[in-house]
């Protein structure tokens, strides 16, 4: 029995057991008259499997076309932009805008925004089916009562000190005070004390301390910004197919692939063919547009679009 399969590199399962081989393969010798039940599984696609009887000494070709198994996708925008996306109590460490790829179909999927001086965004979402959702949070900011705090401290300290001041025996006492101090010369003793004019001198000469204009050039080297170098990995049983992901300086970025929308950056694009020229556009508001044309050699590769103002 020849078995093939499209892509190649699935795993072979005679009977539930695993056989040891991947496709292509041929299985032999088979026992006629036996019922068997061939199964195929690869990472990324739907697993196939089929039931026959193998009646005589003649071969038996098998081509199973594996299908890429269905995800979910989906697309969180928030106003304003920049907050902390949280799925199912897992940082995804990513901010808004972005798309959440190759999510399970029939489960329930929570999603929280947070983002400093904003109330926390929460909506708990179904992926159905391979529809993309898009998920459009309005964060709520903070409103801090002032008249609220201030009371709980001010309704016992203020109390104590008002009730200080109210009983005036602090007024007699001081009286008496100033009138020792008026028949001795006291007032002229503190004016020779002028040693209090050296020390200015000394104040002026810690001025100099010029040590924050030194890390100034500091901060001019990190300005050469990288560029947009490819990264390209090879990944094996990745067959004619392979996977590029796109990702942008500042992220949000509208992909365009093959003249098709393909999300938003950061985003993974499958199942892109080998040694076919293809093309990504970026566009991004306020941005120029950012485009490469480009042939899948190896099964992975990465851009990361550094994206100029207008």
């Amino acid at each position: 029995m020849e078995i093939n399969s499209e892509p190649e590199g699935a795993k072979v399962l005679i009977d539930g057991a695993d056989s040891g081989e991947t496709t292509p393969t041929v299985l032999s010798p088979l026992k006629l008259g036996d019922e068997i039940t061939i199964r195929l599984e690869l990472e990324g696609r739907q697993p196939w499997s089929k039931t026959l009887t193998p009646e005589n000494s003649e071969p038996v070709v098998l081509k199973a076309e594996l299908k890429p198994v269905p995800y979910g996708r989906i697309e969180i925008r928030s106003e304003p932009d920049g907050a902390a996306i949280t799925l199912n109590g897992e940082d995804m460490g990513g901010e808004t805008p972005a798309a959440l790829e190759e999510l399970e179909l029939g489960k329930n999927y929570t999603v929280l925004l947070k983002k400093e001086g904003f109330k926390t965004f929460e909506r708990t979402i179904t992926v159905a089916d391979e529809t993309t959702i898009a998920v459009e949070a309005k964060l709520e900011k903070i409103v801090v009562d002032k008249q609220d705090l201030p009371p709980p401290l001010g309704d016992v300290k203020p109390r104590v000190e008002e009730d200080k001041p109210v009983p005036p025996v602090v007024e007699t006492k001081p009286a008496p005070e100033k009138e020792k101090p008026k028949p001795p010369v006291v007032e002229e003793k503190p004016k020779p004390p002028i040693a209090d004019t050296k020390p200015p001198p000394q104040k002026e000469k810690p001025k100099p301390v010029v040590t924050d204009t030194k890390p100034a050039p500091q901060k001019e080297k990190p300005k050469p910004a990288e560029r947009d170098q490819p990264v390209e990995k090879e990944i094996s049983g990745t067959g004619v197919y392979g996977q590029v992901r796109v990702d942008s300086r500042p992220r949000g970025a509208g992909v365009v692939f093959n003249g098709k929308r393909a999300g938003i950056t950061p985003v993974v694009i499958p199942n892109v063919a080998r040694g076919e020229s293809q093309t990504i556009v970026l566009t991004h508001p306020g941005y120029q547009s950012w485009s490469r044309t480009f042939k899948l050699s190896k099964g992975y590769l990465e851009f990361m679009a550094n994206l100029e103002r207008e």
